[in-house]
């Protein structure tokens, strides 16, 4: 281990070759193990012409003295096979000295007005991701503006003019009638949890679905109340008001509560917070799916064993705990039907997947839940077992009664203050469970929900709720696994369940009294149960160990906390991944390709390049902020003297590949004052190349290029390469030391 760097080096130093061997032509790329490498692009041109490019924006090399491919163009890095699979790095090339001059690559003309509009562009971007707003109306007529106005408000007019009969309109009515028959006894569950009417969670069931389908985005997220936030609300609001002792003021406070937590999600809507969608990164999602989807089935195991008492956590240590201490409830009657209901769902399901051309399986596992829930009331029904210890939905009241609740608002009694706060919660968790739904399903159907629509469709469900007996309404997880394994489509669902609701409300109340619990419980866990996907995280973790992490941090933080701390421990991790990118950046030893073609390129991802005699190239692989600049300058220096030292031969020029570094702030740029200083001190002169328009802008507003000199200041590293050995002096032969080579080894952090 070298001592100054604190690492070994990965790549042996192979001794001066005077016969190299030709290596791989600046259009070819090393590929990992097994598959077949592929000519991606032309070489270079006449002079100094680069090679061709990778992938898009490839081509052809560059004309005359235009050096640099299109490779180190791009922003990425290719990750190949295991560094011991590269045997050995040549040491030096030799092309023949260049009477090349200084670039004079131009200096960027900027105003202020453009300084200040290039500052305040990322925050547009946020605001506005299509970045022009008003773009799409131009050159429209009336009639064809008013339409795009309205469909930006209404996104159910994207969809609906389009709508395929044939094609969606049966799995669309099965998975709302699913839905629906599912969500009475759900709703009268989680009434319970909030301490509030049954009318209550079943009205939440009919209204606010029907304005998601007409102002959300996505296609298949199911709208009511869940349990999570219903645990929220009865605790909190408890924690104020006995709902036993006054219960006309419990309502009112839930009520009121409803109303605030709409409008400050609507107000997040206005105020175009919709980019918090895009902080789920996909390891996160593929946690949360995995997370739900084991603490929802484990949490029916209430139903299924016919216990009376359970657990309101979503821990699995609580889950278990619960299913221990009251064992004592245990009812073998419900648990012999809701195993028995939950083994023939998933025969059927396993039988779909098996045979998936089979259009009577198809249809078979899409009725499943609905016929599960009607032979299994009927069977309730008849032999009597709901007075034997099977828990039923119970008796509900026919009718919709006086919906309005408009006089329940209260903005003024004394417990106002603590009910904003608990609707703040309310908001913020029903939002992150909403988006964590709303994008892990986008995900697997391939397309992507509008997080503005998203906040202004929750706000306007909310608010409007609030009038009409409903408390506070979000995305569930459970309804929508039901929806996608009925085989819904779009949003037409919601509708549907909507529809069905009112029925159910004005008249088929009475069908639901010896709907069974534990048959109920089944469905669920049957149909999250499906949405466990292994391979993806094998994926996550054969692809980044870093997003393993995140996920597997989502993934417990869910089963043994709640869906929040699982997203707020992903998120955390997700920060700390970012920042330890831009904290410690990686830095590339790059090389020269042998053959025509000066060609910079990484030395690990192309072997047969070679390192430049009293040249050290690199390049800094992230914006260079002030969290890296000292360890930037400590490590550049540090590599300078390894090469030194291990090819016996000072170092005469440092050239940075700057093509990465989209940005720097003024530490960074101190941070190259202070390198460009020590070097000096060292007689190595300091080469920038491939910077950026804005990089390029802070560093002649710094002085920075006036102090290191513009002369060395190139357009791409090869010709800095070109003027370095055209002005240095015939450099010493390198010294054959074989245990000096032997216990140096080429970088690559």
């Amino acid at each position: 281990m070298d001592d100054n760097l604190g690492f070994d080096f990965p790549i042996p130093l192979r001794p001066e070759d005077d016969n190299l061997e030709t290596g791989p032509s600046s259009g070819s790329y090393p590929v990992a193990d097994g598959e077949a490498g592929s000519d991606r692009g032309g070489g270079g041109g006449g002079g100094g012409g680069g090679g061709g490019g990778v992938g898009e924006g490839g081509g052809g090399g560059g004309g005359g003295g235009g050096g640099g491919g299109g490779w180190q163009g791009e922003d990425v890095e290719w990750q190949g096979g295991p560094m011991s699979d590269f045997q050995g790095l040549p040491t030096r090339v030799e092309p023949e000295p260049a009477d090349v001059e200084g670039m004079n690559v131009p200096m960027p003309d900027v105003t202020l007005r453009d300084e200040l509009s290039e500052s305040l562009m990322p925050l547009k971007w946020v605001l506005f991701p299509e970045a022009d707003p008003v773009q799409q109306f131009r050159d429209k007529t009336w009639k064809e503006k008013i339409w795009i106005f309205l469909v930006g408000v209404f996104p159910i007019l994207s969809w609906l003019p389009k709508y395929d009969l044939r094609f969606y309109l049966l799995g669309d009515i099965i998975g709302g009638l699913s839905i629906a028959i599912m969500s009475v006894p759900q709703d009268v569950s989680y009434a319970k949890y909030a301490n509030a009417p049954k009318e209550f969670a079943l009205y939440t069931s009919f209204l606010p679905p029907l304005l998601y389908a007409i102002l959300g985005s996505s296609k298949h997220m199911v709208i009511g109340p869940v349990s999570v936030v219903s645990q929220l609300l009865g605790e909190q609001l408890k924690g104020q008001v006995d709902p036993t002792e006054d219960p006309a003021l419990y309502n009112s406070m839930l009520i009121t509560t409803t109303f605030l937590c709409g409008l400050f999600q609507l107000a997040m809507g206005l105020l175009r917070m919709g980019f918090l969608v895009d902080l789920l990164s996909q390891p996160t999602i593929a946690g949360f799916l995995a997370g739900c989807s084991l603490t929802i089935a484990l949490q029916q195991l209430k139903p299924i064993l016919g216990y009376t008492d359970f657990t309101l956590s979503t821990s699995i240590v609580s889950i278990f705990q619960a299913v221990r201490d009251y064992s004592h409830e245990f009812q073998w009657r419900s648990f012999a039907l809701g195993f028995s209901f939950f083994v023939f769902l998933t025969i059927l399901r396993i039988l779909t997947k098996m045979y998936p051309k089979s259009k009577a399986l198809f249809y078979s596992n899409a009725l499943g839940p609905i016929f599960s829930i009607v032979l299994s009331t009927i069977i309730v029904g008849t032999t009597g077992i709901y007075n034997k210890g099977v828990t039923t939905v119970g008796t509900i009241k026919r009718g919709m009664g006086n919906m309005s609740s408009v006089w329940a608002i209260d903005l003024h009694h004394e417990y106002t203050d603590e009910v904003a706060l608990i609707a703040l919660y309310a908001a913020l968790v029903s939002l992150a469970e909403s988006i964590g739904i709303g994008r892990t399903f986008a995900g697997m159907y391939g397309y992507h929900i509008d997080g503005n629509k998203e906040l202004i469709a929750y706000g306007a469900m909310n608010l409007s709720g609030s009038f009409t007996s409903c408390y506070v309404a979000t995305g569930s997880f459970s309804r929508t696994a039901v929806n996608i394994l009925a085989g819904a489509h779009t949003a037409l669902t919601q509708i549907i369940l909507s529809i069905t609701m009112l029925v159910v409300l004005l008249a088929a109340a009475p069908a639901f009294q010896y709907v069974p619990s534990c048959v109920v419980g089944a469905i669920i866990a049957n149909s999250v149960l499906n949405l466990l996907d292994f391979k993806a995280a094998f994926q996550i973790w054969r692809v980044d160990k870093l997003d393993f992490v995140v996920m597997l941090g989502c993934f417990l933080g869910i089963i043994f906390g709640s869906p929040e701390i699982g997203l707020l421990v992903a998120s955390i991790f997700s920060f700390l991944k970012l920042l330890l990118r831009i904290v410690r950046p990686h830095i590339r030893l790059l090389g020269l390709l042998p053959g025509g073609a000066a060609t910079a390129v990484s030395v690990l991802q192309f072997p047969n390049s070679t390192l430049c005699e009293g040249i050290v190239m690199l390049r800094i692989e992230s914006p260079l902020y002030f969290p890296a600049a000292n360890f930037c300058r400590q490590r550049i220096k540090k590599l300078c003297d390894a090469y030194a030292r291990g090819y016996q031969q000072p170092v005469r020029h440092c050239i940075l590949d700057l093509s990465v570094m989209h940005d720097i702030d003024v530490s960074g740029i101190d941070g190259l004052k202070e390198l460009h200083r020590d070097l000096s001190e060292k007689s190595i002169q300091l080469c920038l190349a491939s910077a950026s328009r804005d990089v390029l802008r802070k560093l002649w507003d710094a002085n920075f290029l006036a102090e290191m000199g513009e002369q060395w200041l190139f357009v791409t590293p090869a010709d800095a390469v070109k003027l370095c050995r055209s002005v240095a002096v015939a450099a010493p032969a390198i010294k054959e030391q074989d245990e000096l080579l032997a216990s140096v080894q080429v970088y690559d952090i």
